[in-house]
Order: C-alpha cells, then structure tokens, then sequence
C-alpha cells in the first residue's frame, strides 16, 4: 500500500507542478541557508553553488533532481568561495565565474561537467574583474556583462564560445552600467531589466546577438 501511496503522491507533485500560475511548496534546500548564490540547469535537474551564509562565504554545490524532489551534495567548487557570481549552462554542462569573496573583484571562469562531476578552470571572463554581473547563454553561447568593478559600476557585453574557449566583446549595454540587474532569455534575445547604478532601475533592454546590437523595451 505504501508504495502505491508514494506513487500517487509523485505523480500529484509532478501533475501540480506543471499547472500554469500556480506555486508548489517542494523539498527545501539542504546546504546551509545562504544569499547570493549562483544557479544553472540541465535537463530536468538543476544545480546551485557558492553563496555567503552570513559568516562564511560557501564553495559547495547541490544538485536537485525535480523528477524525485530530492537534492544531493556533489563536488564543491575547487577555487575561491564567493556569492554575486554569474552561472548558466551550454551543451550540457555548467559555467560559472566572476563575484566576490575573500577578493572583492573576480574573473575567473569554470566549466563543471555534469558526467564526471569535475570542475575545470576556462578562460578569464572578459573586461575587468567584478561582480553583481550578468550571466546568460543563447544559440550555444554564453554571454556575461554590467556589474560592479573596483572602477565602478560596469556597462561591457561579452560573447563566450565554449568550443573555442574564447571571449570576444561585443557592443556595450545601451545606457548606464549597473549591478545585480536581472537577465533573461526570449525570441532569440537576451534581455536585461532591473539593478543599481546609484540608484534602483526599472528600464529593460533587449540584445540581438544577430546584429549584435541593444533596442530599449517597455519599462519594469
């Protein structure tokens, strides 16, 4: 009976989970509670690392599996622990870079292959260290820019090609830089809205990575 129960029950999960506008309280996380970390997802499961819990900054790295509503603890990020770092996914693994830690200004980059659970240090994100960036992938690339450097506040746009392991920049955000702005994806866009340059944003831009060029959208 019990197996049958448990049954019912997964399926009532998944079948709640997938109706539109509505909220479904699952599994907490299990890694101490924490701000500022970074996310990306594969497949059906989704992976959060790094973070600060207001007394240590955190290198571990949880994997959540939506199917079963269950998180697991897998390898922890090998170098320096941090929170307001950018993450997303390109072919089937995670990347993950840039934000603050015991140094305020990063740039470092890694690659964590979902197979071998291994992380492996990549090319330096473009332009000059920082954190509070934006990070996103689209068409197979991954793209990081804005946030905040020990000059102030960041407007840069960068193209990473994971083939080839290399950087390019591409034309600056198309008005002030800022931190901690959200960033998002949709027909074929990157879209960034929101953040701080001094003050609190609400403007929205949309980046064609076609002609590599910025177009002012509806406000927040």
């Amino acid at each position: 009976m019990r197996f049958y129960l448990n049954i019912f029950l997964l399926l009532s999960l998944v079948g709640f989970a997938t109706t539109p506008n509505t909220w479904v309280k699952v599994s907490d996380f299990t890694g101490n509670p924490r701000t500022g970390a970074s996310a990306f997802v594969i497949n059906d499961r989704a992976y959060i690392t790094n973070g600060y819990d207001g007394a240590n900054y955190k290198n571990s790295l949880y994997r959540y599996y939506q199917s079963f509503d269950v998180w697991e603890k897998i390898t922890d990020f090998p170098a320096m622990p941090r929170l307001n770092a950018v993450s997303f996914s390109i072919g089937g693994k995670g990347y993950f870079g840039s934000g603050q830690g015991l140094v305020q200004y990063t740039n470092d980059f890694w690659e964590f292959d979902t197979l071998t659970l291994a992380w492996t240090q990549k090319a330096d994100i473009g332009g000059a260290p920082r954190k509070a960036a934006c990070g996103v992938s689209l068409n197979g690339k991954g793209y990081v820019g804005l946030g905040q450097s020990s000059s102030g506040y960041l407007n840069d746009w960068w193209e990473y090609d994971a083939l080839t392991n290399i950087w390019s920049a591409k034309t600056n955000f198309g008005t002030t830089g800022r931190k901690s702005a959200c960033v998002f994806t949709g027909a074929g866009n990157c879209f960034i809205s929101c953040g701080y340059d001094g003050a609190f944003k609400n403007d929205t831009w949309a980046y064609n990575p076609t002609t590599n060029s910025w177009a002012a959208k509806q406000n927040f």
